[in-house]
């Protein structure tokens, strides 16, 4: 197996880890909104995961950099750049990217819902492209590596 195909298969695990931290978010946040949860619990649990989703996207886009896959990394920057800037935005005295007393606002916990829900339907699309990635690799190779054809129809005489 090949760097690239290895790095595409192992690029599988962590997009599948962002979508269930997405699908999570949605979870607590709608159970926030349901008052099924207490605030102060819902954004420690909340906030207890940004570090981790900020290193798992920094590492998907270092990812298609290690490749050459240009169009997976205009792909993944964009949402890196977006939780790089919501993290570093995060005012001071706040207890981190989920302030209790600001998500306690309907209006506020509703756009932290439908981002998270954005968020997971980024991920699906994430898990889709490295997975025909990763097959494209696997069945067809690298296209850019010079191959001779015929030498997959040779084979050497063992009498």
């Amino acid at each position: 197996m090949d760097l690239e195909e290895l790095l595409f298969l192992f690029s599988i695990i962590p997009a599948g880890f962002l979508l269930g931290l997405a699908v999570y978010h949605i979870v607590l946040l709608s159970d926030l909104e349901n008052d099924m949860i207490n605030v102060l619990e819902c954004c420690e649990r909340l906030n207890f995961w940004v570090g981790p989703h900020i290193a798992v996207n920094f590492g998907l886009t270092v990812i298609p950099v290690l490749t050459g896959d240009w169009f997976v990394v205009a792909m993944t920057l964009p949402v890196g750049a977006y939780v790089f800037y919501q993290y570093f935005t995060t005012p001071r005295g706040n207890s981190g990217v989920f302030e209790p007393t600001n998500l306690l606002k309907q209006d506020v916990l509703r756009g932290h819902l439908w981002q998270s829900i954005i968020l997971a339907i980024i991920y699906i699309i994430y898990l889709a492209v490295f997975f025909s990635c990763f097959l494209r690799r696997v069945f067809y190779g690298n296209p850019l590596s010079p191959q001779d054809p015929m030498e997959e129809l040779k084979f050497q005489n063992t009498f």
